[in-house]
């Protein structure tokens, strides 16, 4: 049931981060259109300039899906990753959120927090 949700989900963002893509090129045509020195306000310029940037999404769309879809996968990675707990070996469902998140912002020992660091850089 779980992979099933998984699957539904990834389709789902897919499906998102295509229709972002699309609204991006629109964006970028757009503002490349407009006519530079008609613009008098130097950050209103610079806001357009970063609009016009079109990043992943000038890629082919085969190549853009293989790109969302290897994001996916590496946010699939970082976000199920799990460590064990320093005092407790044996205790290894340890999350990024809440568990590492608040271990790391309130703990105090350093032994913990060195064990804590490590691992989430080795596992994720």
């Amino acid at each position: 049931m779980d992979n099933l949700v998984l699957l539904e989900q990834e389709t789902i963002s897919l499906e998102q981060q295509v229709i972002y893509s699309d609204f991006q090129r629109k964006v970028h045509d757009i503002v490349n259109q407009i006519n530079p020195d008609v613009i008098q306000n130097e950050r209103t310029w610079r806001q357009l300039r970063y609009l016009a940037t079109i990043g992943p999404t000038a890629l082919p769309p085969d190549q853009l899906d293989r790109y969302n879809r290897l994001i996916n996968d590496m946010l699939a990675i970082y976000n199920s990753a799990s460590i064990c707990a320093h005092d407790e070996p044996l205790r290894c469902n340890l999350r990024l959120d809440p568990d590492i998140t608040s271990l790391m912002a309130k703990s105090r020992d350093w032994a913990e927090l060195e064990h804590t660091w490590i691992e989430w850089r080795r596992r994720k």
